[in-house]
């Protein structure tokens, strides 16, 4: 367990409930009475836990196109103003400040899980290796992809296996399945019936 200070030793009020449920919190370097909790929240100590925003464009750390992840604002000493991900400032309260060179990993590939348990540094390969084997592409199937909980189909498709075609550098979609077999069978009858070349890779 993280070594925490009682109320009487300054650990603000809404920090110590968190702690008393069984959370552990740590405070983020360099953005006095901000915490961060294990499971995933940002604290401020006099408001408590911070609305996260939904972010569904732009970079992560590493540069790679994203989908979307859940940032807030951070205000420092001297005007200093952070607009992170939240599982960048879970991981700078908890492992420090980023290693050069290294990226924000989600462990399971789900930009929503911002719990301590699931986050690490690694390097770009490793990233790019926890996308591949477990992100929306594990099917394994060139344009077959799992639907997962934060894709804006989500609310009405979770689940299913969406199929889409790239043709003439445009992406063509193909519609949603029950099974990996539907969407794939889906993709082959379109290629067939325009007599395009099925790749190994896309």
């Amino acid at each position: 367990m993280i070594q925490t200070t009682t109320a009487r030793d300054g650990t603000p009020p809404k920090v110590l409930e968190l702690i008393e449920s069984g959370l552990e919190v740590r405070p983020v370097p360099g953005f006095p009475g901000y915490w961060a909790s294990d499971d995933g929240q940002v604290i401020e100590e006099t408001k408590g836990t911070l609305k996260q925003h939904l972010v569904k464009s732009g970079k992560h750390d590493g540069g790679h196109k994203q989908s979307c992840y859940f940032k807030v604002w951070l205000y420092g000493p001297n005007g200093k103003r952070w607009y992170p991900a939240v599982h960048q400032v879970v991981l700078l309260a908890f492992d420090g400040p980023r290693p050069k060179g290294m990226e924000s990993r989600h462990l399971d590939s789900n930009p929503f899980n911002n719990h301590y348990s699931n986050l690490a540094y690694g390097t770009q390969a490793e990233n790019n290796h926890d996308r591949a084997a477990l992100g929306p592409h594990s099917t394994g199937v060139p344009g077959v992809v799992k639907v997962q909980e934060w894709h804006r189909e989500a609310p009405t498709n979770k689940g299913k296996y969406r199929a889409a075609v790239r043709h003439n550098g445009k992406r063509i979609y193909l519609g949603f399945f029950d099974t990996i077999e539907e969407a794939e069978g889906a993709i082959k009858a379109w290629r067939k019936a325009r007599e395009v070349k099925t790749p190994t890779t896309q």
